[in-house]
């Protein structure tokens, strides 16, 4: 029986802000829900059985204990970039160093939404799985922006049955996660948005909110009812097909022929799929970025990109940003033609990447970013980064990592950012330090200026 003290400590718990919410042992605080597929379970627990689990995307301690424990200390490794989350391994989830076929289980939960790169992830997993390897997939579907270090997808049931089928996988099961239905999913987006609202001053809005989550949590008996397709989460189990009749993975060209012209659902291994939430329409993220790219290339619309540039010109209008107490002033738009080079010294060995704050201007901008870096600005390339710029956040750095650099400490080397195919009006922008002590030199389309462009340095170790 539940004592005095407990019961009041739960109460209280309502109205307690995201900290002290989570310190409270679990007996003590309402219950924050999550309800698997029971399939799910079911399956998971049969393949992890006597196989080491590679958890993708581990995060931190508190977070990968559950499934530490479920797999064994010695069934276990956890993969993580961040070292602050002190995984078992770092290492980028793109370029794995395991052996081609030496893997029998792979888990990645609420890791994709976070990565652009999916394709390259997955194939990488399907190949250091072993013929008859299984990969656990979980995403999220109705959840807010997080970052972790950013967010970009949402993926739906139909969505990953396609995705896992053109690579090469088996679709064992694919289901909804943390409940369907109306009431499972408002429960979980009250409680959810309870979170959001930090300080003092919401302690009565907090408790509002989580009290109305435990009253749809009790009327989740409706769900049965429930004709609609909403869900919180999608877990999916596939499979790399055994040597007899597993085929190669697609390559990238393969992929984006398929998601042009095959718009038939792929063949299913298991008659378990759930079927109730089927949809009309997918929508194509490519095709969205070709019409951006046509429609910005039309005479009209860049006749009125000069224009505007004109008009910038005349009212010689500065852009300027303030970040973590620094101020950035924006160069212009990265247009063909135009290349930004940045020499700097590095300060400490295993130099692993380059952080550079882009502006996107608040549009959607379709060409490709290209970042290099070199010993000198007239060495050869040592790295070489292609990126689409609809993948870069307004005033926001992104992260250009590489292999570390062993002996960095003290050498000095230089990176350029380029767009070779950007027209005004469809190119994103590059910012430069404001009142800040010349670190390098900045060099704009062959000429050298006092100054520095807005970047960090980021190390190993």
């Amino acid at each position: 029986m539940m004592s005095i003290g407990i019961f009041l400590s739960k109460i209280k718990s309502l109205g307690l802000d995201a900290g002290p919410f989570w310190a409270l042992p679990a007996e003590r605080r309402v219950r924050i829900w999550f309800l698997n597929s029971e399939r799910y379970n079911r399956l998971y627990a049969e393949r992890r059985a006597d196989s080491r689990v590679i958890d993708l995307g581990c995060g931190p301690p508190a977070n990968r204990a559950l499934v530490r424990d479920e797999a064994g200390v010695g069934n276990y490794v956890g993969v993580d970039f961040d070292l602050k989350n002190q995984p078992d391994m770092v290492a980028d989830i793109a370029r794995m160093p395991f052996a081609s076929n030496s893997l029998a289980l792979v888990r990645a939960s609420s890791v994709f939404e976070h990565t652009y790169n999916y394709n390259e992830i997955l194939q990488d997993i399907y190949r250091v799985l072993r013929p008859g390897g299984s990969l656990f997939i979980e995403t999220p579907f109705f959840l807010e922006f997080h970052g972790y270090p950013s967010d970009y997808f949402r993926y739906t049931h139909i969505a990953w049955q396609r995705i896992l089928h053109d690579i090469g996988f088996r679709v064992i099961d694919c289901d909804a996660d943390c409940g369907r239905g109306f009431f499972l999913t408002l429960t979980k987006a009250l409680e959810l948005g309870s979170f959001a609202f930090t300080g003092a001053q919401w302690v009565g809005l907090r408790f509002t909110l989580r009290a109305l989550s435990r009253i749809a949590w009790r009327l989740r008996w409706l769900d049965k009812h429930y004709a609609g397709s909403l869900y919180a989460a999608v877990v999916t189990i596939a499979e790399k097909p055994n040597d007899n009749d597993a085929r190669a993975p697609a390559t990238q060209t393969e992929l984006s022929e398929r998601r042009m012209i095959d718009l038939s659902p792929p063949p299913m291994a298991t008659s378990r799929v759930i079927q109730r939430y089927h949809t009309s329409v997918e929508y194509d993220r490519q095709a969205g970025l070709r019409a951006a790219y046509r429609a910005r290339r039309r005479p009209s619309a860049r006749a009125l990109a000069w224009v505007k540039r004109q008009v910038k010109q005349i009212t010689r209008r500065s852009y300027l940003l303030t970040l973590d107490g620094r101020t950035y002033r924006l160069i212009d738009e990265l247009i063909a033609g135009a290349v930004y080079r940045q020499d700097f010294q590095s300060a400490r060995p295993n130099l692993c990447g380059i952080r550079v704050l882009f502006a996107t201007f608040r549009r959607l901008n379709t060409p490709n970013v290209i970042f290099r870096l070199k010993e000198t600005a007239q060495a050869a390339d040592w790295v070489v980064w292609t990126l689409p710029a609809s993948a870069l956040q307004d005033n926001h750095f992104f992260l250009f990592s590489f292999e570390p650099i062993p002996d960095s400490a003290g050498k000095g080397y230089s990176f350029s950012i380029e767009s070779p195919e950007a027209i005004h009006g469809d190119a994103v922008g590059v910012w430069t330090v404001v009142n800040d002590p010349q670190h390098g030199m900045f060099d704009q389309d062959g000429r050298s200026i006092s100054g520095q462009l807005a970047y960090t340095l980021q190390y190993s170790g």
